[in-house]
């Protein structure tokens, strides 16, 4: 990680009232997790399986493929790094503003990076890239493309292996690439996070979906045991007991939309559109950027946001990203804008 993340929580030197700066699912029934959790502890006695196979399992299993089609990671960083070391010295196109993990995985493993708009990726101009890399939902816009569109570029382009990085998809209406229409694109890799969806960024969980050339060749790049067998145990409940844990997109939707009619009454700051449950603010007040809110929303009301000013693609310093949090906080960060 070259240019840091949001939910920093760990950095600040005060006490986090309430945290805009994670897109991570924050009504996560965690109990019901930790109680299971907690029978499991022999666990950590005995060697998990040294590529979480028994988890990739469950989750091709349910998904309707076949289990070497599945690659289970540390979190979906872990999937960026090595799908990026089996492009080591070739070229890589990057569909920009997004998530900064990909240049910095591309650029670890020596892959020479360029950048595309989103507008250019569905014109089909991708220049002389062997791997593409796309946000689907985006971060930190929250642009959303339909599966079909980014399908059909794909079928376009067999020589050019992408990489669809789905995340954010249980945070917005428009259905992913669903892994059985992977199956007919060996030259689509998909990325999935546990994390995001689930709430658990401490435990590091996701996987890739992908051809089965494609998974041996991702395999092959990997340490064994990189996966806790905690994690894979959290996984396993989790996939058992998916509607437990189900983003409720109606009940977060209506918060969004409040949080966004809230702060776009406030002078000063643009909200910017988006189809997911986290958006971009422009600021619009002279001698007023972006780290600077940051800081002064932290230090005066322990509300912490996501300075976008390190994006690829965001040309400025006036931009923050603010995920939906519950009713309450999303009132504490309003009356903090008005504040200022």
């Amino acid at each position: 990680m070259l240019y840091g993340h949001g939910d920093d929580i760990y950095s600040s030197k005060r006490e986090v009232a309430a945290n805009f700066s994670t897109n991570v699912w924050w009504g996560t029934p965690y109990q019901l997790l930790w109680n299971h959790l907690s029978t499991q502890l022999p666990l950590l006695a005995s060697y998990p399986h040294p590529s979480a196979a028994d988890l990739g399992n469950v989750l091709a299993n349910q998904a309707g493929i076949d289990g070497n089609r599945v690659v289970v990671t540390n979190g979906a960083t872990e999937a960026f790094y090595l799908i990026a070391r089996c492009f080591s010295r070739r070229r890589a196109a990057i569909v920009v503003p997004t998530f900064m993990e990909y240049e910095d995985a591309c650029r670890l493993n020596d892959v020479d990076v360029s950048f595309i708009s989103r507008a250019s990726f569905f014109e089909g101009k991708l220049g002389d890239a062997n791997l593409v890399w796309l946000c689907n939902p985006n971060n930190p816009t929250g642009e959303v493309s339909s599966a079909e569109a980014i399908l059909e570029i794909i079928g376009r382009f067999p020589q050019i292996t992408f990489v669809v990085d789905q995340a954010y998809a249980a945070f917005c209406a428009e259905p992913p690439i669903h892994p059985k229409e992977a199956n007919c694109f060996p030259n689509l890799i998909l990325v999935e996070s546990l994390t995001k969806c689930y709430g658990i960024p401490g435990i590091r969980l996701g996987y890739l979906i992908a051809d089965k050339v494609q998974c041996e060749a991702i395999q092959a790049q990997r340490m064994p045991w990189s996966v806790n067998a905690l994690a894979i145990e959290a996984g396993k409940f989790i996939a058992a007991n998916r509607e437990s844990f189900e983003v409720p997109l109606g009940e977060l939707f209506a918060l969004r939309n409040k949080l966004m009619n809230d702060i776009a009454m406030v002078d000063g700051f643009e909200v910017l559109p988006t189809a997911a449950s986290f958006f971009l603010v422009k600021i619009n007040r002279e001698g007023l950027n972006a780290p600077q809110l940051k800081d002064m929303l932290l230090s005066e009301h322990g509300i912490l946001v996501r300075d976008a000013s390190n994006f690829r693609g965001i040309a400025d310093t006036n931009h923050i990203r603010i995920a939906t949090r519950s009713s309450f906080e999303n009132s504490l960060l309003v009356n903090a804008l008005k504040e200022l």
